[in-house]
């Protein structure tokens, strides 16, 4: 074989390897993208606040304003409002 074609051969492996880390790449950032963050549902009982939920149901350490953000967020609530027998969307905590 000619030192031509040798340099042709490893030059398309190269290209070719190059091209399935870039594929393995893309696959791997798609399936992080479409990951969907943990969550529970919780049924409001009579009595329940948005305080209570994330002061309860979250650890010591966690600010409850912070997780009170991210239940209006994730449910999309205007307030801060909840009515029993409503289902919530609560984040991992």
């Amino acid at each position: 074989m000619s030192e031509r074609k040798r340099v042709e051969r490893r030059y398309r492996r190269r290209r070719l390897v190059a091209l399935l880390a870039v594929v393995a790449c893309a696959l791997g950032l798609a399936a992080n993208a479409r990951a969907e963050p943990e969550t529970e549902r919780y049924t409001v009982r009579p009595g329940d606040t948005l305080w209570s939920i994330a002061t309860e149901r979250y650890p010591p350490h966690a600010d409850p304003r912070a997780v009170i953000e991210e239940i209006r967020r994730q449910n999309g609530l205007p307030g801060y409002g909840i009515r029993p027998g409503e289902v919530l969307s609560l984040p991992e905590g």
